[in-house]
């Protein structure tokens, strides 16, 4: 969830206000390599600076598109349990340690 601005991975719980929107610029399924944005319930886009995941404002830019990677099959939208890896535009993929999510590896997982 979102809490003051910054992007952290607390709870297990599925509730709307953990949620976050996927939202894409075409129309349709989403698919490996398709570029996404995350938006959070206040609004907000998830947005990478450097290292440091954040929620901060409602644009759609470079800081803010995530693509979407997985391993295995591709040639099918992805779906409800599907393991999906994102890629931010610094080349690293999001990561969760803990409670803190950040964008500092190349590699997958």
């Amino acid at each position: 969830g979102v809490r003051d601005f910054k992007v952290g991975a607390k709870s297990s719980r599925k509730e709307s206000a953990e949620a976050f929107k996927v939202e894409k610029r075409s129309v349709g399924d989403i698919y490996h390599e398709d570029r996404i944005f995350l938006t959070s319930t206040n609004g907000f886009r998830l947005e990478v600076n450097g290292e440091q995941v954040s929620c901060l404002n409602a644009q759609r830019g470079p800081r803010q598109e995530l693509v979407i990677e997985r391993n295995g099959p591709m040639a099918h939208p992805v779906a409800v349990g599907d393991m999906i890896f994102l890629r931010a535009h610094t080349g690293n993929h999001l990561d969760v340690v803990g409670e803190t999510v950040k964008a500092r590896f190349p590699r997958k997982g």
